[in-house]
């Protein structure tokens, strides 16, 4: 065969290859072989046509051989590239990329596959420089600039990723994939807006992207939207019943809807076809603990069926040590303190669990030598800098109370949301970071500023928080009780509590250091906001108003009967239950419990029981004005709620119970000097409750007035800020 014909022959196969027609494309370059059978084209031709046909080990061989006879053609290494690539064999791929551009720097398939080989080694940054270099050749490839984004939006360059989505989707306004990347990110950074309008876009003209589908349902859930966010996960199973992600979210969904155990069918499901799905695992374990309980029996049974949850997860890490760690903080045993039992032990058991794992997968950070700096270097890990009760009541008190001359504040907002009050924050402080963030790119950022001190004020809530709080950043970390309940975690070392919120025997309640601050342990300042009127009825003569304001949630079904109890003797009343925004079923459970709690103690519980819908704070401060005593739940004191109806002059009682979560109000009470609500037992709570029912309107108009004349006390407590500096300074 001449070279002229060799060269026909092979352009003829090309065309056949371009068009998908394998076969005869086969046929050409393999008769090229038969007369050369060291025709470097044909044998790297002949190679990708075994590797599209699944034949790798032979792709790979015709390859090669093509190589050594030819080492300077580029694209005989990119197909290499390429084809080590699918293999999963990344370093070699890369390594045969880089021979690529060594014979041709400016090889454009050799530079973006090094691209994706570099995303798929996770060296996100220098697959950003790789596919910048392919754009300045090209600047018209719309995969490229897509890859580009999800470079720039895992190193924390988000307004840079979206740029780049938005060239790709200029290039091919048909190119979904761009958008749906762009909606992620837009979710990351709190943008949900413009997220759900972005996956609603790409669904209207798309809508068998099941990629666009999954988004939307994220975005959804975010702006607790959780019915519309299961439609749209199970959108994502009909196009596609294996997704993994899909079904554990539309799990959370369902959890958070009330049906628990379709959540736990559907966390199972994923561990059936994907045994080392750890989220799902993780989630599964965590469901062990229903978010709500309809029976005592049924209470009770929570810490051991938890128990066997995390006996199960202990044996799966055990077999997978380091798996479980990017799951970490994903969910967490937040509704375990709900339960009036104690729960130290069981916290304890899960928090050495995560944290032996996440030790596994990331050693602790090497604490650098810091020497000759001023001030001492605080680091602080939140997930609630804005209107939130752990920011008004916790957060804001320690920026505005430490010395600035002392100290040198880093806050680390892990949040999705920001508000007025995270400007705030972010202006207060020496460093401020709230950009969107891996786990990982956290943990680094934080164990290189080298904080001398790392407190978290809440751990529970926020997922980042989740999963950094195990991780040891800094020489010494601490808690504090945003979620009043020990972490847990052997990586946090101290937690800082209020002498008033503590029993004598708190030290038992505690994986941490306990340290008692004076008070309830923090300074805050109340900013009387404006108030509206109450849209409920007007009230019946002579009947007394109870509130119960907090979440259903927290209500155990042990204690249904003391309302029951105040009711009987408390003469004409009405309970109000403010109605959860979020959990509308938990609310009609709580209402049925407390109706059959009512009924059985032969009352009529239509006479007694009312629901008021969930209020903003101006209209919750005027239905507080509107009832005669707020009945603080007995297994979850609310410290919040307590601190708006002490200003409101609404007298409270509450009952103080064994551990620090049912002892806020109690110690809010303690601090202004106002003891007398304070309940020592069930039998005094329902006491205390029937003896305000029974008091002169005179009487209750006078306690509202001195409520309310003391309520100031609650607030100002510097001597908490105080000692929190000098154990701080002293550490």
């Amino acid at each position: 065969m001449t070279p002229e014909l060799v060269r026909a022959t092979i352009m003829a196969g090309g065309s056949h290859h371009q068009a998908g027609r394998l076969t005869e494309a086969r046929l050409h370059y393999e008769r090229v072989l038969q007369a050369d059978p060291r025709q470097p084209d044909a044998l790297n031709l002949l190679g990708m046509i075994d590797y599209a046909q699944g034949n790798t080990p032979l792709a790979l061989s015709r390859i090669e051989q093509a190589i050594a006879i030819n080492p300077r053609v580029p694209g005989f290494h990119t197909n290499l590239g390429i084809v080590l690539h699918a293999t999963g064999d990344n370093h070699a791929a890369a390594q045969a990329l880089r021979h690529a551009l060594q014979v041709k720097p400016d090889h454009l398939a050799a530079l973006y596959n090094l691209g994706v080989v570099l995303q798929a080694l996770e060296e996100v940054e220098a697959a950003a420089k790789t596919y910048l270099a392919a754009l300045r050749l090209n600047p018209n490839l719309r995969d490229v600039w897509n890859n580009l984004g999800n470079c720039q939006a895992a190193i924390g360059q988000p307004d840079a990723a979206l740029q780049s989505f938005h060239r790709a989707s200029q290039i091919d306004p048909q190119f979904a994939a761009a958008r749906i990347n762009a909606a992620g990110l837009l979710l990351t950074m709190g943008k949900l807006d413009e997220a759900e309008r972005t996956c609603r876009a790409v669904i209207q003209h798309h809508p068998g992207q099941a990629e666009a589908h999954y988004n939307l349902g994220l975005a959804l859930m975010k702006r607790n939207a959780v019915a519309q966010a299961a439609d749209a996960f199970h959108a994502v199973l009909k196009i596609r019943p294996d997704h993994d992600e899909a079904t554990l979210h539309l799990g959370h969904a369902l959890f958070e809807l009330g049906a628990r155990g379709e959540a736990i069918a559907h966390y199972r499901a994923i561990i059936a076809r994907s045994p080392h799905h750890a989220a799902a695992r993780l989630a599964h374990a965590v469901a062990a603990i229903p978010m709500m309980t309809s029976q005592v029996a049924q209470s009770a049974q929570v810490l051991p069926d938890f128990a066997q949850a995390t006996t199960e997860l202990e044996e799966w890490t055990a077999a997978h040590p380091g798996a479980l760690a990017k799951a970490i903080g994903s969910v967490q045993p937040f509704l375990l303190a709900y339960r009036r039992d104690n729960v130290t032990a069981s916290l304890a058991r899960f928090g050495r669990l995560v944290c032996r794992d996440a030790g596994h997968a990331r050693p602790p950070f090497p604490a650098p030598a810091v020497t000759g700096r001023a001030r001492l270097r605080l680091g602080i890990v939140s997930g609630q800098v804005r209107a939130h009760p752990v920011w008004k009541v916790i957060l804001r008190g320690i920026l505005e109370g430490l010395d600035r001359n002392r100290f040198d504040i880093r806050l680390y907002d892990t949040g999705d949301f920001r508000d007025a009050d995270t400007e705030w924050a972010a202006r207060a402080v020496d460093h401020y970071r709230c950009q969107p963030r891996s786990i990982d790119q956290w943990a680094d950022h934080i164990g290189q500023e080298a904080p001398d001190i790392l407190l978290y004020p809440e751990v529970g809530m926020d997922p980042v928080v989740g999963a950094l709080a195990p991780l040891r950043l800094a020489r010494l970390q601490m808690a504090s009780w945003g979620h009043p309940v020990t972490t847990g975690l052997p990586s946090i070392d101290a937690y800082l509590s209020g002498d008033l919120i503590e029993p004598d025997n708190a030290d038992a309640h505690y994986t941490e250091r306990l340290i008692r601050l004076p008070g309830t342990g923090v300074l805050t300042r109340f900013e009387t906001p404006t108030s509206r009127h109450w849209n409920g009825p007007q009230r019946q003569p002579g009947h007394v108003r109870f509130a119960l304001c907090q979440q259903p949630m927290k209500f155990d079904p042990r204690d249904d009967a003391l309302f029951a109890r105040i009711a009987q003797d408390a003469g004409p009343s009405e309970f109000w239950v403010v109605q959860s925004r979020k959990h509308p079923w938990a609310s009609q459970l709580l209402m049925q419990r407390l109706t059959a709690a009512f009924a059985a103690a032969g009352l009529d519980p239509a006479r007694h029981l009312h629901a008021t819908p969930w209020m903003d704070e101006a209209e919750f401060l005027g239905f507080l004005d509107a009832m005669d005593v707020m009945l603080d739940c007995p297994a979850f004191s609310g410290y919040t709620t307590a601190w708006q109806a002490i200003h409101r002059g609404t007298p409270i009682v509450t009952l103080a119970g064994p551990a620090m979560r049912q002892r806020l109000a109690a110690g809010l009470l303690q601090q202004i000097g106002h003891t007398d609500g304070i309940a020592r037992d069930p039998d005094h709570y329902v006491a205390q409750a029937i003896e305000h029912s029974h008091q002169s309107r005179s009487d209750r108009s006078r306690r509202r007035h001195a409520l309310a004349e003391a309520a100031p006390r609650a607030d100002g407590n510097s001597a908490a800020i105080d000692a929190m500096q000098r154990l701080f300074l002293n550490a």
